[in-house]
């Protein structure tokens, strides 16, 4: 293990926290490659080596969290429009509930 692989990875999590922030999903997985093979080439490191990665990784592990909490938040709004697009539902004067179907757009023959 080398102190230019240490610096290398230390650059890259800087450079994957900065693209966190800014949202840049895909721009992280660009970086996955080259952090898997930085990482192979620290594996014979002791903890004394690895413990100034330590705060970086789990700052981006909290950040990919919340990424990932952000993007299932937004996929159930999305599904939420999609499905009061889909029906409406209404109650009456008695409090009972009528779910009106959207009508389907297709094929209509008229004779």
């Amino acid at each position: 293990m080398s102190k230019t692989s240490i610096d290398r990875l230390k650059r890259l999590l800087e450079t994957e926290k900065s693209l966190l922030l800014s949202g840049n999903l895909a721009g992280v997985a660009d970086l996955t490659e080259e952090k898997e093979a930085l990482t192979k080439s620290l594996e014979n490191g002791g903890p004394s080596d690895l413990l100034p990665l330590a705060a970086q990784l789990q700052e981006n592990g909290r950040l990919m969290a919340a990424a990932k909490t952000g993007v299932a938040q937004v996929l159930e709004t999305l599904r939420q429009q999609r499905a009061a697009r889909a029906s409406l539902s209404t109650y009456d004067r008695h409090g009972t509930a009528t779910h009106i179907g959207a009508v389907r757009e297709g094929t209509s023959r008229r004779f």
